[in-house]
Formats: structure tokens, C-alpha cells, sequence
């Protein structure tokens, strides 16, 4: 006797398959390792000109403790990732005090190479967008020059803006019982986190193409990338501290093993949204609404 197979469930599965087929034609696994290799090239010269930016307007405190709330926000919490922000930001004590003779010998150089991250992933988005760049080098070199710049610009904004959000925060919530303002006080800081990440991946999608991106698909890929990739920072976390032991197998090297696994996801997730938001909304992006390069 033949079984017959529900309708909804045969159209679902005839979904998933046209969408798996997506994104292995585009293969966005192999891209999202391609970006990886890239950041652990050239993280250290963003890191630098960023540190030679930062030394510009802020103090040494300050700084650190931005860069220190960034990644622990951005890292799984494991006793691993604390210590690597430990050295980082030892380190980074180091480096202010030869920062002036950083950004006289090699700050150009270093704008330059750091900006290969954004080549890169304008190269993926491409690929998922399926646009072509049109311009010659040159000018994506200074466009990503000057991305370079304006997210190192964005870092320092909120140095200033985040203590201002969570004095205002506080002061609103402690008008409610204690036990409720800890509540809001935990839900008002993860939703800051939530709302820069959301920040950040619009900054990507309509910044970072080589075409003119709706902003209809830019918000909604931005959506689903950051409920995505919270949701993946939190599985990674409890994979690391309940399952892997990368520290057995590599030693020291452990947690950066990890952490470039971890940056894989990430990068993998923002490529997979955009594929998502592509594949469930096609009349958003059409020859009559996607604009010229920007």
C-alpha cells in the first residue's frame, strides 16, 4: 500500500531542497572559511590601527575597558575566552606605549592591509547578492580604506555612548523593586548588545556590496542574522564548556583554535541570512529596486 505523503510537508521538504541547492551553488560554506583565513591574517593590523585611532582620543582605561566588554559580548563565555582578553589586553597596555611610533612608521601600511577583511567579504557578498564589482582596485581599496576608518570611528562612539545608555538605564530601573530592576537591568544590557549587533550587520550589508542593496532586505537580513548569531554564541558556549576540549589536542593553541571556529559560524551566519532573506523575499530584490554601486 503506497503511503501518501501530507502536502504541506512534501511542499516544505521541495522548499529546503531549492534552498539547500542556493546556498551549495553559491557555496557559502567555502566562503565563510575563505573570510576566516583572511581574519587570521589581518585581525592583528585592524587591531593596530584601531589602537593607534583609539590612542588619538581616548585614555588608556577607557579603551581597554571597551574592548574588554566588546569581546566578552562577542566570544563565548569560557574560562578560555577570559584569559585570552586577559593577554589581549595586557598586550594592548604594551602597545599604547609605543603607539606614536606605530602610527608615524606604519599606519598607512597598516590601513591598507586591514582593509583585505572587507575585500574579502565584499567578494562573498557578491557571490550571495550575484552582482559583479564594476570599478577598477583602486577604488574598492580606498572604499575599503575608508570602511576601515568609519568602523574604528564607530568603536570610539561608543566608548562615549554606551556609559550614558547605561546611567539612563539604571536610573529608570531602579524606580521599580530590586528584584525587578535586576531583571530589566540584565534585559536593558543584553538589548544594547542586541541593538550593535543589529548596528553592525546593517553597517555590512548596505555598506560592504558592490551593489546598492534594498534597505528592506539590509533590515531584514540584519534581523535574522543577529537573533541567528546569538543564538549560535550561546550553543557554541555550551558545546565548549560541556562537549569540546580543544585545549587536549592543540594545548595553548586551543582557544584560538575555537576562536576561529567560532568566527566561522559567525561569518557563515551573516552569509546565510542574506541567502535566507534572498530566498524568502525574491520581490525585494529585483533589477527594478537593487541601485548602483555605492
Amino acid at each position: 500500500m503506497k503511503i501518501k505523503i501530507p502536502n504541506f510537508i512534501e511542499k516544505t521538504y521541495r522548499w529546503v531542497d531549492k534552498f539547500i541547492e542556493r546556498i551549495d551553488n553559491h557555496h557559502i560554506f567555502l566562503l565563510s572559511a575563505a573570510i576566516s583565513f583572511n581574519i587570521l591574517l589581518y585581525i592583528i593590523p585592524l587591531i593596530l590601527v584601531g589602537i593607534y585611532i583609539a590612542t588619538l582620543f581616548l585614555n588608556k582605561n577607557s579603551f581597554m575597558e571597551l574592548i574588554s566588554n566588546l569581546l566578552f559580548s562577542f566570544l563565548p563565555e569560557t574560562e578560555e575566552a577570559y584569559s585570552f582578553v586577559s593577554n589581549l589586553l595586557l598586550e594592548i597596555n604594551n602597545i599604547f606605549s609605543v603607539s606614536s611610533f606605530v602610527g608615524i612608521i606604519g599606519i598607512l601600511v597598516l590601513l591598507w592591509v586591514s582593509s583585505t577583511l572587507f575585500s574579502s567579504l565584499r567578494s562573498s557578498l557578491n557571490v550571495v547578492f550575484e552582482t559583479k564589482a564594476t570599478r577598477i582596485f583602486v577604488i574598492y581599496k580606498l572604499k575599503d580604506i575608508l570602511l576601515t576608518l568609519v568602523l574604528t570611528i564607530f568603536i570610539l562612539l561608543l566608548t562615549y555612548l554606551l556609559p550614558i545608555l547605561i546611567i539612563i538605564s539604571k536610573t529608570i530601573i531602579n524606580v521599580f523593586p530590586e528584584y525587578i530592576s535586576n531583571l530589566l537591568s540584565n534585559l536593558t544590557l543584553q538589548g544594547i548588545w542586541l541593538a550593535l549587533y543589529f548596528l553592525f550587520f546593517v553597517f555590512i550589508y548596505r555598506f560592504i556590496p558592490s551593489t546598492r542593496v534594498p534597505f528592506k532586505i539590509v533590515l531584514i537580513a540584519s534581523v535574522i542574522c543577529t537573533l541567528l548569531s546569538e543564538v549560535a554564541r550561546y550553543g557554541f558556549t555550551i558545546y565548549l564548556k560541556s562537549f569540546a576540549n580543544y585545549s587536549k589536542f592543540y594545548g595553548t593553541y586551543g582557544l584560538i583554535v575555537s576562536i576561529l571556529i567560532w568566527v566561522y559560524y559567525l561569518f557563515f551566519i551573516i552569509l546565510f541570512s542574506a541567502e535566507l532573506t534572498l530566498y524568502l523575499f525574491p520581490k525585494f530584490y529585483t533589477k527594478d529596486n537593487v541601485g548602483s554601486e555605492v
